[in-house]
């Protein structure tokens, strides 16, 4: 939780092989961040993102609207990281299936 809002980056056959890719909060478009911080330049923190989640689902209930991201959102980003681990173990690109589990369709 030191670095949430950096992302270690390594390719593979690439002439630069590393980068650090920091989120910029003013190029982000986070609809929350200026309520938190007084600089577009400092990152969210962990208790943030709480209140953040919990404003959005109480205002969903609330509402009596859908909330995103969903479940369907959550399942999306599974399949992506299931690609991801079969990308790591075959050293080839994998295609990404974006089908919810047949349980919850």
């Amino acid at each position: 939780m030191e670095h949430m809002n950096v992302l270690r980056l390594q390719r593979r056959n690439d002439a630069n092989p590393r980068r650090t890719l920091y989120r910029a909060a003013e190029r982000s478009g986070h609809p929350f961040h200026q309520r938190f911080n007084p600089a577009p330049g400092l990152g969210l923190g962990y208790e943030d993102l709480k209140v953040i989640e919990a404003h959005t689902f109480l205002t969903s209930v609330a509402s009596g609207t859908p909330a995103e991201p969903d479940f369907k959102s959550a399942c999306d980003v599974a399949q992506v990281q299931q690609a991801m681990i079969r990308s790591w173990d075959s050293e080839r690109w994998e295609t990404v299936s974006y089908a919810l589990p047949a349980a919850t369709q």
